[in-house]
Parts: structure tokens; sequence; C-alpha cells
């Protein structure tokens, strides 16, 4: 991604399930604004790379003014790597 002037700043916590099979996800952030995807992408440090998962995408429907807070959470299954 392109530098910006943003604000915006954002975690997330990832938590490999026992099995080994699934990752439980939370994306929280805070001043963002014009929010339309959240991915997690395979890269080398200052580069962009390939998407290896979707997070969250807003297709229809995006969220309008600065978002605080949880954006996105769920389960990353395997056969979605």
């Amino acid at each position: 991604m392109p530098p910006t002037n943003s604000k915006a700043t954002g975690n997330s916590t990832l938590i490999l399930g026992s099995d080994v099979m699934n990752i439980k996800y939370e994306v929280n952030v805070k001043d963002i604004d014009n929010v339309t995807t959240a991915q997690i992408q395979q890269q080398k440090k200052g580069e962009n790379g390939p998407v290896v998962v979707t997070l969250i995408r807003f297709k229809d429907l995006t969220p309008t003014g600065p978002v605080d807070g949880l954006l996105a959470e769920g389960n990353i299954t395997a056969d979605k790597l």
C-alpha cells in the first residue's frame, strides 16, 4: 500500500486453534475512515504482496465517518489459506 497521511491506528489479535486448523482473529482500529477491506498479505518488508486471506470486505455497505473499535472478527480455516 502507498503511504498516506492518515492518523489511523489499529491492531489485530490472531490465536491459533489447538487443532492447528483454524485461526481466530480480531481487528481493532481507531480513527480510520473510508474502510473498504482488511486483508493479510504475504510480502517482504516495504513491499506489497499477494493477499493470503481477506478478513473483511465491504461490498455494498461501506462505513461512513471514522471507525473506532472492533472492525472485524472471525475464524480463518485451513481451506481459506
